[in-house]
């Protein structure tokens, strides 16, 4: 079988309060930068190997999903939503990810036996007015250890340097 990855994004719905990106925007005011509205927290996880979307999908929706409070997104890469900038974190190579050893045993647990690794990482969604070099310091302070985790910004806000891919 074909290799293969596929990207799920795990949010919460839109009619509950996401308290963790009310604190990232707090943490974010009292770096000084006022520009932020929103920030909007999304849970990742790569799914590489000989994966279907239609197995993805499964894995997604048995594995990951809280159906009551989350709603899900099967990708084949990262995006960013439309009018918002995104800092997307993952753990470096070599690095211990203990969510995705997690999730790697619940998928033998429920029974496939595809060859599938799983990574996990976090989107964070800004709604706002902030420069370049703003967003890159809040990835820097507040969303990412760089000794650990590699981070980059989609779409529009580029940078050179220490950047992570952010497909991994």
């Amino acid at each position: 079988m074909k290799q293969v990855t596929y990207y799920v994004e795990i949010r919460l719905k839109e009619t509950l309060f996401d308290a963790f990106g009310a604190d990232i925007k707090n943490s974010i005011h009292e770096l000084g930068i006022t520009g932020i509205r929103e920030v909007k927290v999304v849970e990742l996880y790569r799914l590489d190997g000989a994966v279907t979307k239609q197995l993805a999908s499964r894995i997604a929706r048995e594995l990951l999903l809280d159906p009551v409070s989350q709603k899900m997104k099967l990708a084949l890469n990262v995006g960013c939503t439309p009018g918002w900038t995104a800092v997307v974190v993952w753990y470096k190579k070599g690095v211990t990810d203990p969510v995705a050893f997690t999730a790697q045993k619940g998928i033998i647990d429920l029974g496939i036996k595809s060859d599938i690794s799983v990574s996990c990482g976090r989107k964070y969604e800004f709604k706002g007015t902030a420069r370049t070099e703003e967003i890159d310091y809040i990835a820097r302070t507040i969303l990412a250890n760089v000794l650990i985790q590699d981070y980059a910004i989609l779409p529009s806000h580029k940078r050179a340097g220490r950047q992570g891919n952010p497909h991994g």
